[in-house]
């Protein structure tokens, strides 16, 4: 059951992910990756992994990237990251003390290295987004989105029938 709880759980996180974006942005900061990563994963079945230009970063998102985005992005939220949980908690062999709300916030955070050293390399950001534009706050970002992420992973399972 925890494998099937987390997976809506990480749904959930990344719809909490996504409403923190929304008043990061409002408050003015940013990733930097806004509308990317739909155009990072249309490329791919072309070999291209990586967005190279700095034009190609500032172009608007079509829709068809902003769809793609949102898509892929719950299905990383939800199927590998949230199905990464249980993997942790069988690692670390009990729950962490506060039970699966505290230890998904705790993962939430556990996951910020995949922002990173994971996803801001191939978007030309850099390690830890050390080259992302100057308009962007990628460290700042991050650890809201992932606390936020952690939140409503561990909301679900704290209150998920065991």
């Amino acid at each position: 059951m925890l494998w099937f709880w987390s997976f809506i759980g990480g749904l959930v996180g990344t719809v909490f992910m996504d409403f923190t974006v929304g008043l990061l942005s409002r408050a003015g900061i940013s990733s930097g990756l806004e509308g990317l990563l739909g155009r990072w994963v249309l490329g791919f079945p072309h070999g291209q992994f990586l967005i190279n230009g700095h034009q190609e970063r500032l172009t608007p998102p079509t829709d068809i990237e902003k769809f793609v985005g949102k898509w892929f992005h719950f299905v990383i939220g939800g199927g590998v990251v949230a199905l990464g949980y249980p993997l942790w908690f069988a690692v670390l062999g009990k729950v962490i003390p506060g039970g699966h709300l505290v230890g998904g916030i705790v993962y939430g955070i556990a996951t910020l290295p995949m922002a990173w050293f994971v996803q801001y390399p191939p978007f030309g950001f850099g390690m830890c987004g050390r080259k992302a534009p100057a308009t962007a706050q990628p460290i700042l970002a991050t650890v809201p989105m992932h606390l936020a992420y952690g939140l409503g992973l561990g909301l679900v399972l704290q209150f998920a029938p065991q």
